[in-house]
């Protein structure tokens, strides 16, 4: 399983319409590898860095299973400063 989060994008709009936009970053999950124990539920974590500047972000994941078919999704994350 992995997971990267990318952005900022001032809009939902803007995210939606990016091919490539200059001055993204992107922050990387390190890719968990399930055992596959009975009950076992896998858990991903994007550290964002103090410095991340506000937007929204696309959060993309992927999972690769044991016949190597793989899914993937997208959702738009938001990041607001710390209160």
């Amino acid at each position: 399983m992995t997971a990267r989060l990318t952005g900022p994008f001032g809009t939902v709009d803007d995210l939606k319409a990016a091919s490539a936009v200059p001055g993204l970053v992107t922050f990387t999950a390190t890719p968990v590898r399930p055992t596959g124990t009975p009950g076992e539920r896998p858990a991903s974590t994007i550290v964002i860095g103090p410095d991340a500047e506000p937007g929204f972000y696309d959060l993309v994941t992927s999972v690769i299973d044991g016949g190597n078919a793989t899914s993937s999704g997208s959702s738009i994350v938001r990041v607001v400063p710390e209160r």
